[in-house]
């Protein structure tokens, strides 16, 4: 039984060193501005792969009209409704060429650095796992800064490492370690986040 439809594959020449899966529905109004601040990142070689759970709205259409203009971008689209992001987050985990996966959603955007800062923080320290410091809200035209409190780092600690965020899209992880530990992000409509983390 087919699960997904391949719509268009990157043609990047080099290998990427990172990986950002993008799962799409019925996004429009952003996904767009999402795509784009993805491609005008501060660090090259970087892998889009963006997969459509079905979308009702012209989502699909944007996104292919966008990966059409570039080598970098994979377009995946869902043979039925999910329902849930993590069958778009595991196609792309599936197809992923990176070193190293992160995820945005659809109707989020990033700071043109934000690749970049992830990536030198997690190679720095050889991480499995880097996490974001917290992130900004825009809703009804406000914006909101929500930072998270410290990091519980001491290995003496029975929490080793623990951090208070439970979302996919604040961290980037070594696909390695997503792989060798056989991790997939489980089938539900909300909270799937929580229980990969």
């Amino acid at each position: 039984m087919l699960i997904y439809e391949t719509l268009k594959l990157s043609k990047t020449e080099d290998l990427p060193k990172i990986t950002v899966i993008i799962p799409v529905y019925n996004a429009e109004e952003y996904v767009g501005l999402c795509i784009e601040s993805v491609l005008n990142q501060t660090i090259n070689n970087i892998e889009i792969i963006v997969t459509d759970d079905c979308s009702a709205d012209n989502s699909l259409e944007i996104a292919r009209l966008i990966a059409e203009k570039h080598n970098n971008i994979s377009v995946y689209k869902t043979s039925k409704p999910s329902g849930s992001p993590a069958m778009g987050r595991n196609i792309g985990l599936e197809n992923a060429k990176g070193e190293y996966v992160l995820f945005v959603d659809s109707d989020d955007w990033i700071d043109s650095n934000y690749i970049e800062e992830l990536y030198q923080s997690i190679i720095k320290h050889d991480g499995d796992i880097c996490f974001s410091s917290g992130f900004k809200n825009h809703y009804n035209g406000e914006v909101t800064t929500r930072y998270y409190k410290e990091n519980h780092l001491d290995s003496s600690n029975e929490l080793k490492g623990f951090h208070e965020s439970f979302m996919l899209w604040d961290k980037m992880f070594k696909k390695n370690f997503i792989l060798e530990n056989k991790l997939l992000i489980s089938d539900m409509i909300a909270s799937e986040e929580l229980l990969f983390i």
